[in-house]
């Protein structure tokens, strides 16, 4: 474990970013669990998803039921390339919050592979910034993910995460639901049938 972070410098170094002052605020007092970089992510999550966009996580608390995380990527004009004005979906920032979740709760749970089941709500940030009407820079942008831990019962966890784009609030999913499947039981899928 690491010794109380004295300032937000700490954590922006590692994330190579500044961070927006909504995150840095909150997290400026709170002490670092864990630090994940690209390599860190990939051995976590054991697996690389398309989706998966995270590039660095930091992992605040100091236990997994107080934790909480903010975790960083990119994103480029091409991704929303065929959207209406090539601007952000809401879709796309859907992908982005529970994959980003997932690496924080594989980090405390090694052996399972955490599968989002159920949320209650994806919506706009009440506050998105013009509406969310909001397109990558040429050269991408930035994301940030915060994720909170609220509970855990048997193998369901239930996190909140929220979604920025540069300074810009954009999205959340509430009681985000997570089953903690065990990594081998994977193994076991089979292909979709087809109709006929």
């Amino acid at each position: 474990m690491e010794a109380k972070i004295q300032n937000s410098e700490v954590f922006e170094d590692f994330l190579c970013c500044r961070v927006p002052d909504l995150l840095r605020n909150r997290y400026k007092d709170r002490k670092i669990f864990c630090k994940l970089n690209f390599e860190d992510i990939q051995k976590t999550v054991n697996f690389t998803p398309p989706f998966l966009r995270t590039q660095r996580l930091i992992i605040f608390g100091e236990t997994f039921l107080d934790s909480s995380s903010i975790g960083v990527g990119t994103v480029w004009p091409e991704d929303m390339e065929g959207h209406y004005n090539n601007t952000i979906y809401l879709a796309f920032a859907g992908r982005l919050m529970p994959s980003t979740a997932t690496i924080h709760l594989a980090h405390f749970f090694p052996n399972s592979s955490p599968q989002a089941v159920e949320g209650q709500s994806i919506r706009l940030d009440k506050e998105a910034l013009n509406g969310g009407l909001l397109q990558p820079g040429k050269k991408g942008s930035t994301f940030y993910v915060e994720t909170k831990v609220t509970k855990k019962k048997l193998n369901l966890v239930f996190v909140e995460t929220n979604i920025m784009f540069g300074q810009a609030k954009f999205g959340l999913i509430e009681n985000l639901k997570f089953i903690l499947t065990v990594r081998h039981s994977f193994n076991n899928s089979i292909v979709i049938p087809e109709v006929g």
